[in-house]
């Protein structure tokens, strides 16, 4: 496996958590509280069946896929928090224009 789909795979890890896990009003009150929660989800998601990390451990580039991988949950968890502040900046928006 090359690194670049390790990338891939983690930001596709991370998108995934920011959407289908259960986020604490606090966990969402900044950006830095959901990249923190989504990563944690991220974490637990590496105990189960068919995580790519099983695939990482066998290959000679291991560490290498993980180092990629990660940077790839991050990347994921960013872009994640991002939507979130426009989502709710867009929002705001509309309630102060009258129109929500």
């Amino acid at each position: 496996m090359k690194r670049s789909d390790a990338y891939k795979l983690g930001v596709e890890s991370a998108l995934e958590a920011a959407m289908y896990g259960t986020y604490l009003d606090a966990e969402l009150a900044d950006r830095e509280s959901f990249v923190a929660a989504i990563l944690e989800v991220c974490d637990n998601k590496r105990q189960y069946a068919g995580h790519p990390g099983y695939e990482f451990n066998q290959q000679k580039n291991g560490s290498d896929l993980w180092d990629a991988f990660e940077r790839g949950e991050l990347a994921g968890a960013k872009r994640s928090s991002l939507r979130m502040a426009r989502k709710e900046a867009a929002l705001m928006r509309a309630v102060h224009c009258g129109k929500g």
